[in-house]
């Protein structure tokens, strides 16, 4: 059997776990490692209980982004790689839960809206790191994610990427290169209360903030 990952052109370098995020070299950063790591933090989170930041299934996830070119589309200059955001609202949807967009929005703008439902996110941001990286930060239901939580998730990400790269290559959403096989894809529609949060957020310091930040 042709699996994907015997069908990959390049030596994956695997993200690795922090809880200030998972980063890394936007050249690096293939949708399908995003896509990976994600997904086994989005099965990880739906088997912990509520009272542990657990999310119920079928419920909302929330995320957003940074201006960094990389966070919602392919950037020329780094081996045509990004559109991480993309990546991110698949995974969230494959796992079962329901992917809310709220845009361009600071990342503690988006840990409270969560939080106030009582429901997680996660965060595209490369945070002040150059832009020639970029990555992304999961909130449980009840805030960051902390280090008692690196080696059970390790597991699930590791389960994760042990059934993607056994597929059959013909059957896997990836292509060779770790770019989705259907090419640039679209965002869904932002949720008006990003963009209230955002210019919220944004009149609340005198601040100025570079795109490459995460507010």
């Amino acid at each position: 059997m042709i699996t994907l990952r015997s069908r990959l052109c390049y030596e994956p370098q695997e993200l690795q776990f922090g809880t200030s995020g998972r980063r890394g070299q936007v050249a690096h950063l293939t949708q399908l490692e995003i896509y990976i790591n994600a997904l086994g933090e989005l099965r990880y989170l739906q088997a912990l209980p509520p009272a542990e930041g657990g999310i119920a299934g079928g419920g909302e996830f929330y995320f957003g982004y940074d201006l960094r070119p990389s966070s919602t589309r392919y950037v020329p200059e780094q081996q045509g790689r990004g559109e991480i955001a993309q990546a991110i609202e698949a995974a969230i949807r494959h796992s079962g839960l329901r992917p809310v967009n709220l845009g361009p929005i600071p990342t503690p703008a988006l840990a409270h809206y969560a939080l106030g439902r009582g429901g997680g996110c996660i965060m595209v941001t490369g945070s002040h790191v150059p832009f020639d990286r970029n990555g992304y930060k999961t909130y449980t239901g009840r805030g960051e994610l902390l280090k008692q939580h690196e080696r059970p998730i390790g597991e699930a990400v590791g389960r994760i990427r042990s059934e993607l790269y056994g597929q059959q290559y013909q059957e896997s959403l990836f292509d060779e290169w770790g770019f989705f096989k259907e090419g640039s894809r679209g965002l869904p529609p932002e949720r008006d209360e990003g963009r209230s949060l955002a210019s919220a957020r944004s009149s609340s310091t005198s601040t100025p903030r570079s795109a490459g930040t995460s507010w």
